[in-house]
């Protein structure tokens, strides 16, 4: 009989459980190893066995029938009681062996050699034996190739635990793959519903590609998108249905369990999940509201715009129930956020777009009305003028000094309003009646606006240079203008010196540190400024002399109208350019615009 188990046979079963070998299928690896066994040793049976709780169960047998016996039967206690191999060439010759139940009756051992299968470990979980009917002995050789086919029994064990592993880890690469393929598909759909926004902010191609994209993914047999109206209604704007189920889309719904309550949830950010709408837990209404559209299961995320909740986006199965998993749910919460970040840059491009048509038809209306008020205050104003002058001419020191100084006050007044009311026609004419775009040479250009300002240069002192200019594409009597306002500008405001004024140049990447300039122009423009010694700006009027009608100083010190800068900068953004100021008071300033490069020439 065998001896009472031990405390360690916990230890023991729980190593022999890991290698799930109990009760498997004969395996041609472990009964080659029994008949090479019986063949070495010249015995009829060999057994290779492990014990558990209550048997000693056979995973490979030659010469017995038997599958299994009680775990106190037979010999192979001996080998766990020994840890060692065991050789018994005579159960007869032992009193005790004699009346073990396998010597007394089948399969009446005679002879028993066996070795205990002990892991790296040290647990034994079983024994490689051969056995005979008649007494025998063992050479030192056989004993040797016994021992080395238990080693053999407990490697291929560790093959097949390995195995195992392996066909676990094979399976588990298959769980992770799948998720992997999941997660380049959905970063792939954002990735397009992206694109789409970037591209075009066309809010019914948005919301088209992601019930396609999204009803293709899931294998879902429809998914839409439900815009709601403020009294719980809506419209099915989009949806990407298999053939076969109810078309929906168009159709304005409305539930009547669909309570303010429930608006209140999704607007909380509620993700509404149902695996079957027939074992549901939901009101009999809204389970007969779905079952008019064939839906068995659905999955709904609210999609929010502002905070405020805009609709709806839903998944439903139609044939069978549903359970839906974290990888659908939290594809149709990240793409109902996109969803509602498109829809919200989709309201403000409208709202942008309507503001900015209405404010170009505004600036269109007041170009034109301040072209045909100024051309039309042309004729009498030529009138007024002529018959003051008339007076003037007639009955200077005729009247009284006052009559002479009220004549005068007018006849200036009409000169101003007359430079003013041209300066409107040039300001309002610049997008009106420019001229095309053409080859210009700047030389040229330059030339033309220093022979407009002789007499201011010559009665000034001005010393006017300029670097080699380039040929630009522009309108040459703009860019004339340009130039003869920021020269004459130099002149007027210069201090009690001759001013002097350079006109440079440069292009962009080439010959950068010129003229030690902090401003690098990019490759395809021309960058020009105008440097003067004048009295310069203070820095927090830099913006402002742009503006129309804007003067920093009185008339009575510098005349003109405050239209001439303002002029300059809507005939260069007319040229695709900008145009800005760098001054110091007492430093003068340079003025600097550019204009895109679309010649790629030099003259």
């Amino acid at each position: 009989m065998k001896a009472e188990r031990t405390d360690e046979d916990a230890v023991r079963l729980e190593a022999l459980r890991q290698y799930q070998i109990l009760d498997t299928e004969p395996e041609e690896a472990y009964d080659s190893l029994a008949q090479l066994a019986a063949y070495i040793c010249g015995t009829p049976m060999a057994l290779i066995n492990f014990i558990d709780e209550h048997r000693q169960w056979f995973k490979a047998k030659v010469g017995l029938d038997v599958l299994e016996m009680p775990w106190n039967v037979g010999l192979c206690y001996l080998c766990q009681e020994r840890r060692d191999i065991v050789v018994v060439t005579d159960t007869l010759a032992d009193e005790k062996l004699a009346k073990n139940p396998v010597v007394i009756a089948e399969p009446y051992v005679r002879f028993y050699a066996g070795v205990p299968l002990i892991t790296a470990k040290g647990d034994m979980l079983g024994t490689l034996c051969v056995l005979d009917r008649v007494p025998r002995e063992l050479s030192q050789k056989q004993m040797e190739a016994l021992l080395a086919l238990s080693r053999q029994v407990l490697n291929q064990l560790e093959l097949r635990r390995n195995l195992a592993k392996v066909s676990r880890f094979a399976e588990e690469l298959e769980q992770t793959e799948t998720s992997l393929r999941q997660s380049e598909r959905r970063s792939q759909l954002f990735a397009e519903i992206t694109v789409k926004i970037r591209e075009t902010l066309q809010i019914e191609d948005i919301l088209r590609t992601t019930v396609t994209e999204v009803q293709k993914l899931l294998q879902a047999d429809r998914v839409l998108i439900f815009q709601l109206w403020a009294d719980g209604s809506g419209t099915v704007v989009q949806e990407a249905v298999l053939p076969g189920w109810p078309v929906i889309l168009g159709k304005n719904l409305f539930d009547s369990c669909f309570k303010e309550e429930y608006l209140e949830r999704y607007r909380q950010g509620r993700v509404s999940a149902i695996e079957d709408i027939e074992s549901a837990y939901i009101r009999p209404c809204h389970r007969e509201f779905l079952q008019q559209f064939a839906i068995r299961a659905n999955l709904v995320v609210p999609i929010l715009v502002r905070e405020g909740i805009w609709g709806l986006l839903l998944a439903h199965q139609c044939a069978t129930p549903r359970r839906w998993n974290s990888f659908e749910t939290e594809l149709l919460q990240q793409l109902a956020n996109q969803i509602g970040i498109a829809i919200s840059q989709a309201q403000l491009l409208a709202k942008q777009t309507c503001y900015s048509q209405e404010l170009a038809r505004s600036n269109s209306e007041l170009e034109q009305f301040a072209y045909v008020a100024s051309h039309d205050l042309q004729e009498p104003l030529r009138m007024v003028t002529s018959y003051l002058q008339l007076l003037e001419q007639r009955y200077k020191s005729k009247l009284d000094a006052n009559a002479d100084q009220f004549i005068a006050y007018a006849v200036d007044g009409a000169h101003r309003m007359q430079t003013l009311i041209n300066d409107l026609l040039n300001y309002s004419r610049v997008s009106t009646r420019g001229q095309p775009f053409v080859p210009v040479d700047c030389s040229a250009v330059l030339k033309q606006a220093i022979a407009n300002l002789q007499v201011a240069i010559e009665e000034s002192g001005a010393v006017i240079t300029h670097d080699l200019l380039p040929e630009v594409i522009a309108d040459a009597t703009q860019l004339t203008q340009v130039f003869q306002n920021l020269i004459s500008n130099a002149i007027k405001f210069r201090q009690n010196l001759p001013p002097k004024i350079h006109i440079g140049v440069l292009k962009g990447g080439v010959d950068a540190d010129k003229e030690s300039l902090n401003i690098i122009p990019s490759e395809d423009e021309w960058l020009f400024w105008v440097r003067d010694n004048g009295i310069g700006i203070e820095s927090q009027y830099v913006e402002r002399i742009f503006v129309i009608f804007q003067r920093l100083h009185g008339r009575a010190k510098y005349l003109g109208t405050g239209i001439g800068l303002a002029i300059c900068k809507k005939i260069i953004e007319r040229h695709g350019g900008i145009i800005w100021v760098e001054s110091e008071p007492g430093q003068g300033s340079i003025f600097y615009f550019t204009i895109p490069d679309k010649t790629g020439k030099q003259s």
